[in-house]
């Protein structure tokens, strides 16, 4: 069985053995002239016999962009430089054919002109990249242009719900770019302030720029509002800077949306700086009240501060404007919104005028401009306190215009996107303790009675509940003007006593482009043509404008537009802040427990009352139309009591009364998850020529009868007739053909819950081995895996680029990739997850994902897949969730804890928290990922990162795991990471396991082994495993490098990396390759 995989073996070999290492004086590609200038012909020179393109290629491509900004942000070359045939790459790059001149010399002309500053260049034959080593080919044409500066404020801001450390983490933090070199402590932050912000300004070049954030002097993490990358291996967070062309205003106080009462003095403070561009300011800047003439405002030229005293009488909205002109007669404004009104007559928001652009630059349809532009929100308490009276204005309201408002008990944790209107907007969920309702004009056309001006008052199960009456002349006066009884905001949030947040903004439905309710913004309009961009115009409640543009730019495919907390979209009101008569007098009650799906059906549930004397209070759980009431006595503060889940969604609130006054909890909602599918237990066995699968052991939860269907794979090495396909014991005849037999098994009951299982036999000559749970397929023990980083496999980290080199991957002889981490997450090295299971999105879709699975298969290669279930990223939802709610929180029991509480991890990992695997729902939750992936995209495999972390925290874990999936796909292969001379990872847990000892923990390793020539019976006494033989159908994966370690050649000699990779392929084991090592990569 082992020849097959030597023969495959030694003609990877053989492309170490034939490779040349260039020199200092060979190298792949170079360019005439040496010097070039801007407007200069260039001539691109590659050598196939150098390069790692193969020397068969027919046809080699130079791909390419111009004038660099930050590291690996081409600029797209305008047309009028392609030489002919040449392709577009959007949106930084073209592909030009070249042409071969002699033989393996390839060489291009490109025509540069004068604002070609640098070129940069890889080479490709559409299937294999040579991009230097990584590092590209740049061109640098003559002196490059000079550069302005511009000032630039980095903001570490705690309350985002991306950010990955909050304020009890921090105790430093400092900005480091490529302004300074990467310099992590000369650049330090300010704060925080009164609201969690960390903040510098900084002189900075007006170009793109690159740049993390270093937390506590050593934790690098990215800018947690800001989704974009440079592109590099780093992932560095990167923004695009532009210089200021006219004077402008910065540090204006008061804060924009202030609001004063009549007669109230204050001053207004700015400080006036000149455009990065152009001269000094002119004369004297000018501050002007709403429309009454401009006046000059006492300003300190020296010091660049404009002030002036005002006192306001007339209530409502006041615009501030300041304005200030250089000497070339170019005039930068500010305009300050300010609100005048009486604290006692409600609460009273404002926003700025003309900042409904998204996230900077959105435009609109056939509507009217301003018809998603928020200006104001007024609550008030109406009907002596029995409603909540709701006036929201703005600038312009048509039949297109929508508003969506939430209120709700907490922000935190989960954010979620609105059920009824795709506005690629995610709020604080709402599910349980809050109402959404979506404004409109009755009059509208794609009005809506069921979605519109209604309550949704649960998002899982939705269900709405009342319908508002929104004044019919809301067109006429451009205003939202309506009341909802307190009452029925009650009995969903529990009782006004409380604060409750408010959250407002806007988006349109109607015109051409519409879809799920909410009208897409396409690339015509400043949107960019993609489903995740977000719809909103205009938000509320938000500390200024410039953060508003920061929040609806801060997505990406893998990242959702968020609202997330107060100032940022959210304000909390406690009812005072309303009216007098709003609130309730009753006790006010919490349930400190979250709720979540769960399989535990017992319940802890905390919670907490305010009351002046010791009070009763009642729980209730509803299931369905059922509820169930609990009793706390004489309680004073806290309450706890036990709850007996049922099966869905169960809802749980709390109730106490004091001195006549009924108090409301919000509730929270428990989904219990029950399994009812039968539980599949298959033996197969041989017996005188007949391979017998028994089923009958297996079970249904509900003792409920099970029907048997069992099934041949038709990819077998030939068909077989199963007896009895229909019953729990199946039967076929050995046939004559050797390989692998596979049976699939779908098993149901009388309630159609559905099982599907799966076993095999093989067949060899003169004997047939029926499968049993530990052990693997036949191709396991013949595979060469190769390993994959696909951030760094090809210039656009496509897993399309990967599918596209198959056939080169397959003639090299390999049999399987392994696939570092392809999940969602915040570093560049994918082991920091936030989502297991979704695709990263610089790497493609799903669909790309299964299409690369699919055509692998029929390369006859297995897709084994990273699987890192040690440790989460601390900004995964889970942790998030932990982090704010605390023991309270049901997933602060998903991760590992030490005596005092705290989290735990490994070395310096701390954005890695620790799984809980004592924790059953850990289990469940992690087993379910693995049997997506397979069960999903057919996955064959996985490789487990930190393997040994689990197996030392609850070793019971790997075998229930390693049950589950090898009975739903017994060929799958299971890799730890953990040593293989440890042999409890081969018993029920893992096929194979790393070889340490051979790698660099040996007397003798492949690290020491060179120079001077090996011990050889030393080394015979390693790869033999010091004479204790490993178990039947385990293997030890053997590897000169990975991503961990070195990189071979970096250590040794051409030669002795070919002898060693020799040495590799040549003894038992699974050997395993790094992408590059085959062409001798550095890096």
């Amino acid at each position: 069985m082992r020849t097959s995989r030597y023969i495959l073996g030694v003609m990877a070999v053989v492309t170490l053995l034939v490779m040349s290492y260039p020199t200092a004086a060979q190298e792949a590609s170079w360019w005439e002239p040496a010097d070039p200038e801007p407007g200069d012909l260039i001539t691109i020179y590659y050598d196939a016999s150098i390069g790692t393109i193969p020397t068969s290629a027919s046809l080699i491509k130079l791909h390419w962009g111009i004038n660099e900004i930050g590291s690996g942000n081409w600029t797209q070359p305008p047309p009028s430089m392609w030489p002919p045939g040449s392709v577009p790459q959007p949106p930084a790059a073209v592909q030009s054919p070249m042409t071969e001149i002699e033989n393996n010399l390839w060489a291009l002309d490109i025509q540069t002109n004068d604002s070609t500053y640098t070129l940069h260049y890889v080479f490709t034959d559409g299937s294999n990249w040579d991009n230097n080593n990584s590092q590209n080919w740049d061109i640098i044409l003559g002196d490059p242009p000079a550069v302005i500066n511009t000032y630039h404020k980095f903001i570490y801001d705690t309350r985002s719900a991306f950010a990955t450390y909050g304020l009890s983490d921090i105790n430093s933090i400092t900005v480091a770019g490529t302004f300074n070199d990467w310099n992590s402590s000369n650049r330090p932050l300010t704060g925080p302030d009164v609201n969690g912000v960390y903040q510098t300004e900084l002189i900075v070049p007006a170009t793109g720029t690159s740049y993390k954030f270093v937390i506590n002097g050593n934790l690098w993490t990215q800018d947690p509002d800001n989704p974009h990358t440079d592109g590099s291996q780093y992932g560095n967070s990167y923004v695009e800077l532009a210089p200021d062309t006219l004077p402008y205003f910065t540090q204006v106080e008061p804060p924009e949306g202030v609001i004063y009462e009549p007669g109230h003095s204050f001053p207004v403070t700015a400080l006036l700086r000149p455009s990065d561009t152009g001269p000094g300011i002119s004369g004297n800047p000018t501050i002007q009240l709403d429309d009454e003439p401009a006046v000059p405002a006492s300003y300190d030229p020296i010091t660049g501060v404009l002030s002036e005293g005002l006192i306001l009488y007339v209530e409502g909205i006041h615009a501030i404007t300041l304005s200030a002109e250089d000497s070339s007669g170019r005039v930068g404004t500010y305009t300050l919104p300010i609100g005048i009104f009486w604290y006692s007559d409600g609460y009273h928001a404002i926003d700025a005028e003309d900042d409904d652009i998204g996230g900077g630059a959105y435009t609109y349809p056939i509507v009217s401009s301003d018809a998603a532009d928020l200006l104001y929100c007024y609550l008030h308490d109406a009907d002596d306190g029995d409603s909540l009276g709701v006036e929201i204005g703005l600038a312009d309201i048509t039949h297109e215009t929508r508003v969506l408002l939430q209120i709700c008990t907490e922000v935190g944790g989960f954010y979620v996107t609105p059920p009824l209107f795709d506005t690629e907007i995610a709020t604080a969920d709402w599910n349980g303790n809050g109402i959404q309702i979506c404004l409109a004009d009755p009059d509208s056309p794609d009005y809506n009675p069921a979605i519109h001006n209604i309550l949704q008052i649960s998002r899982n199960p939705l269900q709405t509940g009342i319908t508002v009456d929104v004044t019919e002349d809301a067109i006429s006066y451009n205003v939202f003007h309506f009341e909802i009884a307190v009452d029925d905001l009650e009995d969903i949030l529990g009782t006004y006593n409380r604060g409750w947040y408010y959250g407002i903004y806007s988006f349109l439905e109607g015109p051409e482009g519409t879809a799920g309710h909410s009208w897409e913004i396409d690339a015509a309009h400043g949107g960019l043509d993609q489903g995740y961009d977000p719809d909103g115009f205009d938000a509320l409640f938000m500390d200024n404008r410039d953060l508003q543009q920061i929040m609806f730019n801060n997505f990406s495919g893998n990242r959702t537009c968020t609202i997330d907390n107060e100032g940022r979209g959210f304000v909390l009101l406690e009812p005072d802040a309303i009216g007098p008569n709003i609130g309730s007098l009753g006790p006010a009650l919490e349930i400190l427990t979250r709720g979540a799906l769960t399989i535990d059906s017992l319940q802890t549930i905390t919670g907490i009352v305010d009351a002046v004397n010791p009070v009763t209070v009642f729980i209730y759980q509803e299931v369905g139309l059922v509820s169930y009431p609990y009793m706390a006595s004489n309680v004073t503060d806290t309450f706890e009591v036990e709850i007996e889940l049922e099966e869905g969604a169960n809802i749980i609130w709390a109730e106490a009364s004091e001195g006549g006054e009924n108090g409301v909890s919000p509730a929270i909602i428990f989904d219990l998850y029950v399994e009812n599918a039968p539980d599949a237990e298959i033996v197969t066995s041989y017996d005188g020529g007949i391979v017998t699968l028994d089923a009958s052991a297996s079970t249904d939860p509900q003792g409920q009868a099970i029907d048997f269907t069992w099934t041949a794979d038709p990819d077998n090495p030939e068909p077989i007739t199963l007896i009895d396909p229909n019953s729990a014991i199946c039967t076929f005849e050995a046939p004559d053909t050797p390989g692998e037999y596979y049976i699939d098994l779908e098993l149901e009951d009388t309630e159609n819950n559905i099982t599907n299982a799966r076993t095999f036999a093989a067949v060899y000559a003169d004997s047939v081995h029926p499968f049993s749970l530990n052990e693997s397929a036949g191709w396991v023990q013949d595979m060469i895996l190769y390993e994959i980083f696909p951030r760094s496999y090809s210039v656009d980290h496509q897993l399309s680029s990967i599918t596209a080199d198959l056939e080169r991957i397959s003639d090299m002889g390999f049999t399987a990739i392994w696939l570092m981490p392809i999940y969602p997450g915040p570093t560049d090295h994918g082991y920091e997850i936030v989502d297991y299971y979704g695709i990263e999105e610089d790497y493609g879709t799903p669909e790309d994902f299964l299409e690369l699975v699919e055509m692998a298969h029929s390369w006859d290669i297995r897709i084994v897949l990273d699987l890192v279930i040690n440790h989460s990223s601390i900004q995964h939802p889970f942790m998030q969730d932990a982090l704010a709610f605390g023991p309270f929180s049901h997933y602060w029991d998903y991760y590992d804890r030490d005596g005092q509480g705290n989290y735990t991890y490994y070395y310096d990992w701390l954005s890695l928290p620790n799984l809980n695997y004592d924790n059953p729902e850990v289990w469940w939750e992690f087993i379910n990922v693995s049997k997506y992936w397979v069960e999903t995209y057919d996955v064959d495999g996985f490789r487990c990162d930190v393997a040994w972390g689990p197996q030392a925290r609850n070793p019971d874990f790997w075998p229930v795991w390693h049950e589950a999936l090898k009975e739903i796909k017994p060929e799958v292969f299971l890799l730890a990471e953990a040593s293989s001379t440890d042999f409890t990872y081969f018993d029920y847990r893992f096929d194979a396991a790393m070889d340490w000892n051979l790698h660099h923990e040996g007397a003798v390793n492949l690290q020491n082994m060179f120079p001077g020539p090996p011990n050889l019976t030393d080394l015979n006494t390693v790869i033999t495993n010091y004479g204790f033989p490993y178990p039947q159908y385990h293997y030890p994966l053997r590897f000169m490098e990975n991503h961990d370690e070195e990189r071979y050649i970096n250590l040794a000699t051409a030669d002795e990396t070919k002898l060693a990779a020799t040495l590799l392929y040549t003894i038992p084991g699974i050997p395993q390759i790094y992408s590059g090592q085959e062409i001798g990569f550095t890096s």
